[in-house]
């Protein structure tokens, strides 16, 4: 899938900080049931312009995915930044219990944003997304799952909720969201 990857909270993308970089996306979800229980793992990579492979791996066990979601999970006010083709975004978001999400940008621009969070499957933990915002262009669907505060993780304890996001513009535009309560 032709994709345009950018840099995150100033990770290099591109051979810059906060860069873009045109390239091919590729990746699977595989689930496997052992011992211990089901684990899920998304994996693939990125191929840039200049033919470097940035190859991803995410692992998640059945418990987490297997926690039920609810709208009122997730309400709360979040914080988050990226970065889309060289301007930085900082939102700073609030999810209603009704789903519904509002905010305005804290970085330079002037950004307003709204949207809807749904929780399709409410035995697992997947949300969907929409967003728009002043400053992108066209509306950004995608997914979410939420993570608690305290949840231990490979890099420590979280000592805040996050509720993680893929979105894409339906074109070639993507954007992740790490957004913290």
């Amino acid at each position: 899938m032709p994709f345009t990857a950018y840099g995150l909270n100033g990770t290099d993308v591109g051979g810059s900080a906060g860069g873009t970089d045109s390239g091919t996306l590729s990746g699977e979800v595989t689930t496997s049931t052992g011992l211990t229980g089901t684990t899920t793992t998304l994996s693939g990579s990125f191929t840039d312009s200049s033919n470097n492979v940035v190859s991803f791996s995410a692992t998640d066990s059945a418990s987490l995915y297997s926690t039920a979601s609810s709208l009122a999970t997730v309400a709360g006010s979040y914080t988050a930044s990226f970065s889309v083709a060289g301007v930085s975004y900082a939102p700073a978001l609030t999810i209603a219990s009704s789903g519904a999400i509002t905010g305005t940008d804290t970085a330079a621009t002037t950004c307003t944003y709204g949207g809807t969070v749904a929780a399709p499957d409410t035995a697992h933990n997947n949300y969907t997304v929409s967003l728009t915002s002043t400053c992108l262009t066209g509306t950004f669907n995608g997914i979410g799952a939420f993570f608690p505060a305290g949840l231990s993780n490979p890099n420590g304890i979280l000592s805040k909720a996050e509720f993680k996001v893929g979105l894409t513009n339906g074109s070639t535009t993507g954007i992740y969201l790490n957004l913290t309560q």
